[in-house]
């Protein structure tokens, strides 16, 4: 059972998951805009994201599923829990709630309470692709191999033995998250594109969370949060990464440069979100090399906030570290 997005206009606004399958989503092309009290985009299975445009304007997480792929396109995801989580896939693992233990991660949060929109049922029990024209709805798009008035009992006991995975490779990811940015109960790997992370600022979460290896070997990665559950690329990783704490919680709005030795700006983010520690991953960093945190001055905006043209008039150094990895 599956849910393809081949192309057109898709707009949903819904108590439950925005797109959802109990097998797999793709989206391929066209533009896709979803606003829910659930997760934007839920499958079971395997999650992929290879082109058009994806916007989660607003969930409680934004894609959901056991193996999640971006290999394309443009994503933006708003969310008040996980923007990315690979914790399993079955929806009913989420029953707990934010920080519940069945919904994947390290928890944190409140926990104890209904995961949003996880009784609602809405949508066609079928196979479901959109190649074009434009589709509208207050209902979520649902593909399910159970009836509605079954579906809590089924996912409660089901169960997916595939290891939990994220893979980007390629694209732009964009995440504004209170819960993780990118959650994985099993692996975490970056090898190309570019992704931007904004994370929570409340302890408890963190802007990466991988249980197993958290690897970058190519693409942007740019990761903020408050720190209090902070995490860095793996020594595995055979691309070299950053990692800073800004001397304190820097304000949304600040403007955060990362400079080699020879004063070279590698790296520029404007930060979403209140930001106390800092984590950047690109091509060209050098293992080993020293590279010196600054804040203030202007960035000319490519992907969420970052760009390579800052400009560092007026900026104050806040500390210098030495770049890991291969």
């Amino acid at each position: 059972m599956s849910v393809v997005v081949g192309g057109g206009t898709v707009d949903v606004d819904s108590a439950d998951d925005a797109l959802h399958s109990d097998g797999s989503v793709t989206v391929s092309d066209g533009a896709v805009t979803l606003a829910t009290s659930d997760d934007g985009v839920h499958a079971d299975d395997t999650l992929t994201v290879s082109g058009g445009t994806l916007a989660v304007t607003g969930a409680y997480e934004g894609l959901e599923a056991t193996t999640i792929v971006v290999s394309g396109g443009d994503t933006s995801l708003t969310t008040s829990d996980d923007g990315v989580n690979a914790g399993g896939g079955v929806d009913g693992s989420g029953a707990a709630g934010p920080g519940g233990t069945m919904d994947g991660g390290m928890g944190g949060g409140m926990g104890g309470r209904g995961r949003p929109g996880a009784d609602a049922s809405a949508g066609t029990a079928s196979d479901t692709a959109v190649t074009g024209g434009t589709v509208s709805a207050d209902d979520a798009v649902v593909v399910q191999t159970v009836t509605p008035e079954a579906t809590d009992t089924a996912t409660d006991t089901a169960t997916s033995t595939a290891t939990p995975s994220v893979t980007i490779s390629g694209g732009t990811l964009v995440v504004d998250a209170e819960g993780d940015g990118l959650d994985s109960n099993g692996t975490l790997a970056v090898t190309g594109g570019v992704v931007v992370v904004h994370g929570p600022t409340a302890p408890g979460n963190g802007a990466l969370d991988s249980d197993a290896a958290l690897e970058i070997s190519g693409g942007v990665l740019v990761a903020a949060d408050d720190g209090g559950m902070a995490q860095a690329p793996g020594t595995a990783s055979t691309q070299a990464s950053v990692g800073f704490s800004l001397g304190g919680t820097l304000p949304a709005g600040s403007v955060v440069h990362v400079v080699a030795s020879d004063g070279t700006v590698v790296a520029s983010v404007e930060l979403a979100k209140d930001a106390s520690t800092l984590v950047v991953s690109t091509p060209d960093l050098l293992a080993g090399d020293a590279y010196t945190v600054y804040e203030g001055g202007t960035v000319t905006e490519t992907v969420g906030g970052y760009g390579t043209g800052g400009d560092l008039t007026g900026a104050t150094q806040l500390g210098t570290t030495t770049a890991s990895g291969a």
